[in-house]
């Protein structure tokens, strides 16, 4: 068992708990001052699909106009989620307003990075610019900067070491709280279009792998949004993997409440991480999606085109 002691993880958890309510952007960095190489942690909004890859940063002292490049030094960017027990999750939750606003579950987006050496003292801000989307409740991270403050002195990167067991210490490594390689199946939201609640989703899809017909369950994970903060479903996922790669999802409600928009979700891959050889090698195709009421009648729902899938 894994505990941990990051300092700025820490700092920033007891922090984060009560911007997650509304998954808005916060206005400071943690801490809200540091010393040039010190590491700090931004909270970044509930961006969907925010990486690395498409993300920037730089500083802006008040002082002068000279923008400071931080991209080559963020340490990772990943997602936090509040405990499932917390009243975060519960009906009523300002948190609703990022489901409703998104059509994803609500989550808030870290930034951490490692300030470089020689910026100016004083106070300043940190730009972002990524093609990750917000929910519209509130300002894309593009057009909000985040303030800091440049402490005198010379800071150090922290290692975010943490207890990994009999007292064995080890380095933290923030890039693997980020996602891995994974295909989003994310329905249309909002739409124009009304559509009921359900008793059950069925989407077929081809998911080709490296693993080809040899492939053995379970190979792949199909990890569905949680967005009971917004719907009454008591939503339920079953799936199957067969050997010609195509994989049966069937989300259930028993309650016939399932919303069109909870047909979202994420399929990982269930991979050695020292096997870089087993990975996607194509993006998923759905080749069916059918709709039923409670009582397993078919019905009428979105049609495959209000879907998208897209490899992250």
């Amino acid at each position: 068992m894994k505990k941990r002691y990051m300092h700025d993880i820490a700092n920033l958890a007891v922090s984060i708990i009560f911007i997650a309510l509304s998954g808005c952007t916060a206005l400071n960095t943690f801490p809200q001052a540091a010393r040039s190489g010190d590491t700090v942690a931004l909270a970044v909004g509930s961006a969907d699909g925010m990486t690395r890859a498409n993300t920037t940063a730089y500083f802006v002292s008040n002082s002068n106009s000279t923008q400071y490049d931080l991209t080559p030094t963020i340490r990772g960017i990943f997602n936090l989620y509040a405990d499932k027990t917390s009243s975060v999750y519960n009906l009523g939750s300002d948190a609703v307003h990022v489901v409703n606003t998104s059509g994803h579950e609500q989550w808030i987006t870290i930034m951490a990075l490692d300030l470089p050496q020689g910026l100016p003292i004083g106070p300043g801000s940190v730009h972002i610019t990524t093609t990750a989307t917000y929910p519209t409740i509130g300002s894309h991270i593009n057009n909000k900067p985040i303030n800091l403050e440049i402490l005198p002195g010379t800071g150090t990167s922290d290692n975010l070491s943490y207890e990994f067991g009999l007292g064995a210490s080890m380095t933290g490594d923030l890039t693997q709280l980020e996602a891995v390689p994974h295909a989003q199946i994310i329905p249309a939201f909002p739409l124009s279009t009304t559509w009921p609640t359900y008793g059950a989703i069925e989407m077929k899809l081809h998911v080709p792998t490296s693993a080809g017909t040899s492939l053995q369950p379970p190979a792949l994970r199909v990890l569905p949004d949680d967005l009971s903060i917004a719907t009454w479903s008591n939503l339920n996922t079953i799936y199957h993997h067969d050997s010609n790669q195509d994989l049966t999802i069937m989300l259930m409600s028993p309650t016939g409440k399932l919303q069109y928009y909870e047909s979202r979700f994420a399929i990982a891959l269930r991979f050695d991480p020292n096997d870089a050889s087993f990975n996607f090698v194509g993006t998923p195709v759905i080749s069916s999606v059918n709709y039923y009421d409670v009582n397993g009648n078919t019905v009428a729902g979105p049609p495959i085109s209000d879907f998208s899938v897209q490899m992250r």
